[in-house]
């Protein structure tokens, strides 16, 4: 394996180590509703949905969307025999500090109940209440509805959004991040879910490698990990010729 190779594994070790300092606790509470609007908009087109319309009220930078109709969008799916099908998906955008009450979705069902989209996701700041998702769990089992419902949550939203970097910068999501940066998009993927390599290959190739260089990469990181602390003896001890 080449040097800079395994120096840049070992760099990746320290940066995902650094990632889980730096990475503040993700949060929509600052944005305006609009603005998390915004955010579900621009994050659907990193999700490469198309034909996204965002359906504003007036078109102002502060006008609501109409009640119940905020986005709607395609999914081009490719099926097994490799034919392109088009799902139609509708989004109702929930920005509350709370858990949401079943109320505040009903315009968001009855949109889709006479529309029949593919699909309706629910996409909430925080979370539903249990009363909500209770009401969606009814609404389902009433009323059989053609398109399937689904609902994201902070957590499901923080996923989506991992190494979206612009994304996270605009909507001041993290910070810390500029390092990110300058980093390839495969090493940022590496660093999130690396599952490419296993522990018993990496140590096969420190095996393998010249130990002097191996000892050399190595010196800085294990210190940094391993972080040893030493002492001064409180007592002396003869050592026996």
């Amino acid at each position: 394996m080449d040097f800079h190779i395994l120096m840049l594994i070992n760099k990746i070790f320290i940066i995902r180590h650094h990632f889980r300092i730096v990475a503040k606790e993700f949060s929509f509470n600052h944005l305006s509703e609009t603005e998390f609007e915004g955010f579900c908009f621009e994050l659907l087109k990193e999700l490469d949905f198309k034909n996204i319309n965002w359906r504003k009220g007036t078109g102002k930078k502060t006008s609501p969307s109409d009640n119940g109709r905020d986005i709607e969008c395609e999914m081009f799916v490719k099926d097994i025999d490799k034919k392109i099908s088009t799902e139609k998906w509708f989004f109702e955008c929930k920005h509350y500090l709370k858990g949401v009450p079943p109320e505040k979705i009903q315009g968001a069902l009855s949109w889709a109940n006479a529309e029949r989209p593919d699909k309706l996701v629910i996409i909430v700041s925080n979370f539903l209440s249990n009363p909500c998702k209770n009401y969606i769990g009814d609404f389902i089992e009433n009323n059989k509805p053609p398109f399937k419902i689904k609902y994201w949550e902070l957590k499901e939203l923080e996923d989506l959004t991992f190494g979206k970097l612009r994304l996270l910068k605009k909507y001041k999501l993290s910070d810390g991040l500029d390092f990110l940066e300058i980093m390839h998009p495969a090493h940022i993927k590496y660093i999130s879910k690396p599952s490419i390599n296993t522990l018993d290959y990496y140590f096969s190739i420190m095996d393998d490698f010249n130990s002097i260089k191996r000892d050399e990469i190595l010196k800085n990181t294990s210190g940094f990990f391993i972080n040893p602390r030493y002492k001064e003896p409180i007592t002396s001890t003869a050592i026996p010729k």
